[in-house]
Order: C-alpha cells, then sequence, then structure tokens
C-alpha cells in the first residue's frame, strides 16, 4: 500500500489507523494480510454533516450494501469538486499532502475530466483563475493562513505563477494564479523517474505478506 500511494511505510499504518479509529474504514478481523472496506454509515454521516446533502434510506441501504458505482458515491465524488489527488503529487511535493491538494484544486479550475476549463482571465494571451488565501482555504477546509503558507510553497517551488490585474465591477487589482505547466511536467517526469528506481526491485506478493507487513497488519489490528 506504500508503494501504491507513493508515501513511506510509517505514514501509511499512522493514516490508517486513523481511519479506522474515526470509522471511515472497516478491517476484517482475520489475520494475515489486511482487509479493508469503506465504513458506509460513517461517510455518509460525514458527508451530510459537510455539505447540507438530504440522503434517502434507500440511498444509505444501497450503498451500505455495495459502495463502489453506488448513487451515493456517484454524488459524493461530484461534490468533491475535483479535489482527488494524484499519488504522483504527493510524492513530487515530498508527503505534503495540503500542497497536493491545493495544487489539485489549482489544476481542476484549468482542465477536469471532462476538459472543462474553470478559469476565465485571459491575461496576455493565457488563462488565470483570480484567487485569495480566503476563498482557497474554504474550499479546501483549512484557514486562510494554511492556505497561504501552501500558495507560498508552490511559487517558491515554481509551479505555480502570480500576477495583479484588475477583477470585478470595480477592477480592483486581484491576484490571479495559474500553473506553471512546464515546470509541473518536469517535476513530475524526474519523480516517475526516482520512484521507478527505488521501486524496481521489490517484488510484491499479495498473498505472501513480508514479515514486516505481517507486523504492521498485526500493529493495525491492535490499536
Amino acid at each position: 500500500m506504500a508503494q501504491r500511494t507513493m508515501l513511506n511505510r510509517r505514514t501509511v499504518q499512522h493514516a490508517l489507523k486513523w481511519l479506522l479509529d474515526a470509522e471511515l474504514l472497516l478491517a476484517s478481523p482475520e489475520p494475515g494480510a489486511l482487509r479493508l472496506a469503506p465504513g458506509v454509515p460513517r461517510l455518509i454521516e460525514v458527508w451530510v454533516a459537510a455539505t447540507g446533502q438530504t440522503v434517502t434510506n434507500e440511498e444509505c441501504e444501497a450503498a451500505t450494501a455495495q459502495w463502489t458505482g453506488s448513487t451515493l458515491q456517484r454524488r459524493a465524488c461530484h461534490d468533491a469538486l475535483g479535489t482527488t489527488v494524484h499519488n504522483l503529487l504527493v510524492a513530487a511535493l515530498d508527503e505534503d499532502l495540503f500542497a497536493a491538494r491545493l495544487l489539485s484544486q489549482i489544476l481542476w479550475y484549468f482542465g477536469d475530466c471532462d476538459k472543462r476549463v474553470r478559469a476565465k482571465f485571459n491575461i496576455d494571451g493565457k488563462l488565470w483563475w483570480a484567487s485569495s488565501p480566503g476563498s482557497s482555504g474554504r474550499r479546501l477546509g483549512v484557514s486562510a493562513d494554511t492556505a497561504k503558507r501552501g500558495l507560498i510553497r508552490l511559487v517558491r517551488l515554481g509551479l505555480l505563477q502570480t500576477c495583479i490585474a484588475p477583477c470585478g465591477p470595480h477592477n480592483v487589482p486581484t491576484t490571479h494564479i495559474r500553473p506553471n505547466f512546464e515546470q509541473l511536467r518536469k517535476l513530475l517526469a524526474e519523480t516517475k523517474r526516482k520512484l521507478h528506481e527505488l521501486t524496481a526491485p521489490i517484488q510484491e506478493d499479495a498473498h505472501d505478506p513480508t514479515p514486516a507487513d505481517a507486523e504492521a497488519t498485526a500493529e493495525i489490528h491492535a490499536a
């Protein structure tokens, strides 16, 4: 799992423990390989509290029986507003999960899976998105200060470009942002190369967990 998510083993172990404690994930009590399933009742509860959506009993029952492909899963993914984070971004940003989420949100404005572009300000022939730390923070559920630190880090890494331009009916000078696609492509290509070199010697066998895997699984069960 650490290889697939491109995180270190300890980070994954802590994350799994947190998700299990919060009942957002369920684990089988069987010894050996860790078998996980979504904690659908708790997921629905959290989603409803966060979005104010209404859910019917029929939708709850159907999602509990089979989450993947359910109406609720599709609704939840639609409401995510593009903040699904690619594993490679997390690795490229040295496991800074918030910076990866923030960059994913910004990339979404410049094209989603349906090729819909929401960035609408054309400045010198390029599209930009008018944003502020406060609005970015609200979309991601964090404070403006946290969002500002994330934006500053992305700018310093050269992954984000900024400019000041008039915006709104009163032409107020506003910060506009756009991804530095050339720099982002280079970073992702280099990250992918390093990960390939790192994981190439590892042979994964899902039916034969290593002693370290078995120890980590037992620790999670025990917690």
